[in-house]
């Protein structure tokens, strides 16, 4: 998908007057369908001049743009497109390289308009009964190229060329067909008829534009006499009085061919007169809606139960998909605790993928914002304490900053310096501009116990 109207989407207008304006376009062509977005402000109306052909036309009238804007060839459909104003309203020209057909959609301040070519199609689909089965027609509102099928299992894979769908799908109200999808291919499209467990056979043709599948269903024994008679294929007549629901219903699923499950809840008695035969599906739904009761269909059995657990289930809050990367926190761990948030609904599940510590939440959107505000305050690092060392390297330097100094000093005893009896070496401490402190005097000469020469030294 290409966004290509760059300078449009960034057009923005300062005034505002009583008519309408246009006040941003944006565009968007994926190769094969053009859509073109007006957004507005004030009253205006989407008309179109020519809708389908080599070249389509809308006026916005009531709405101007203040300027022309001219935008070339795009792929194999756009030639060229031109937007501009005239007589106060805003004029699209759209000319193509084949032919196209254009619509426009109106919604609150936008206008949509989307140009596609004319083999694009929305199929009509249209269901009707036959002896022994139903008819399903699809018109594709052009005659295909050619068609071809494949069936896989259940499903009809039909491939229709040179025709494009618009991808959707549909179940119709039908006895033997559950699903048709549609789905645009290469160089046409996929209608995908997806059949019922009771289907006997099928056909199919073309006519012109339409595709047409006969569906026959599978015959079935008579029931019991005066019960339930089959009169074609799966019709039938039914004669019950204040009889339980419970049989009744298992009377019709024979004749139909169909499994039956009931929930615990089905109860109750009902009288019914079907002189003429019905088909059994309008029979059952007929049995089962004066007691408030319904049914779903599985690919194996048809569940009948209450239609108040079909609206409880409605209205439950859908399971989605989701996950979750951790960055610090264990997910073995978080899973135990989150899991306390989920209750009782079985849907609901947490998985984790241990290679990437990643949660897998399979829950609905309620719980996962939830589970998000506690991951934020709980996926963060650890505090830990920083220890910090200092190494100190001491030289032999230091011990002359700090330590001993020899030194040999004289004393004459008594002054008298021919019979001094006494030259003492001695100890004392030195620091850098600081006097020496000897360690033994003249005062404690001989009193080795006053050593140190000064108390506290």
């Amino acid at each position: 998908m290409n966004r290509w109207l760059l300078p449009l989407a960034l057009l923005l207008f300062a005034e505002v007057a009583d008519a309408g304006v246009i006040k941003k376009v944006d565009a968007v062509f994926d190769g094969e369908v053009l859509e073109i977005d007006f957004q507005k402000e004030g009253e205006c109306e989407a008309l179109p001049l020519i809708s389908e052909g080599r070249r389509v036309e809308y006026k916005l009238e009531g709405c101007r743009i203040n300027r022309p804007f001219t935008i070339g060839k795009r792929g194999d459909l756009i030639k060229r497109i031109d937007i501009k104003p005239v007589n106060g309203d805003t004029l699209l020209s759209v000319k193509l390289k084949k032919e196209g057909k254009v619509q426009a959609d109106v919604s609150g301040d936008t206008i949509k308009i989307v140009v596609k070519p004319s083999n694009y199609v929305k199929p009509e689909l249209t269901v009707t009964r036959i002896p022994n089965g139903e008819r399903l027609v699809i018109d594709l509102k052009i005659k295909p190229l050619g068609v071809s099928y494949i069936r896989k299992g259940n499903t009809f894979e039909i491939s229709v060329a040179g025709v494009k769908f618009e991808e959707g799908s549909s179940s119709p109200y039908s006895n033997f067909i559950k699903l048709v999808k549609l789905r645009p291919a290469k160089g046409g499209g996929v209608i995908d008829v997806t059949l019922s467990q009771n289907v006997k056979g099928v056909e199919l043709s073309t006519r012109g534009s339409k595709v047409i599948l006969n569906i026959y269903g599978k015959k079935v024994k008579v029931a019991s006499k005066g019960t339930v008679q089959k009169e074609e294929s799966t019709k039938v007549s039914l004669n019950f009085t204040n009889a339980d629901v419970r049989a009744v219903v298992k009377a019709i699923a024979q004749v139909a061919g169909v499994n039956i499950v009931f929930d615990p809840e089905v109860k109750g008695n009902v009288s019914i007169s079907f002189k003429k035969p019905v088909y059994w599906k309008d029979a059952l739904k007929a049995v089962l809606d004066p007691l408030g009761l319904t049914y779903e269909e599985t690919g194996e059995y048809m569940r009948i139960l209450p239609k108040s657990k079909i609206i409880k289930q409605e209205v439950m809050e859908p399971v989605r998909t989701f996950i979750l990367p951790l960055n610090y926190a264990d997910a073995v761990k978080l899973k135990k605790e989150l899991e306390k948030l989920l209750g009782a609904d079985k849907r609901e599940v947490i998985t984790v993928n241990k290679e990437t510590n990643s949660l897998i939440l399979k829950v609905t959107e309620s719980h996962y914002r939830e589970i998000l505000k506690i991951v934020r305050k709980v996926d963060r690092p650890v505090k830990q304490i920083l220890v910090k060392a200092k190494i100190v390297q001491v030289e032999n330097s230091a011990t002359k900053d700090l330590g001993f100094s020899w030194f040999v000093s004289g004393y004459n005893r008594l002054g008298d310096n021919l019979h001094s009896t006494y030259l003492s070496g001695s100890y004392g401490f030195w620091k850098e501009d600081t006097p020496f402190t000897p360690i033994i005097t003249l005062d404690t000469y001989g009193k080795v116990s006053q050593i140190p020469a000064t108390p506290g030294t």
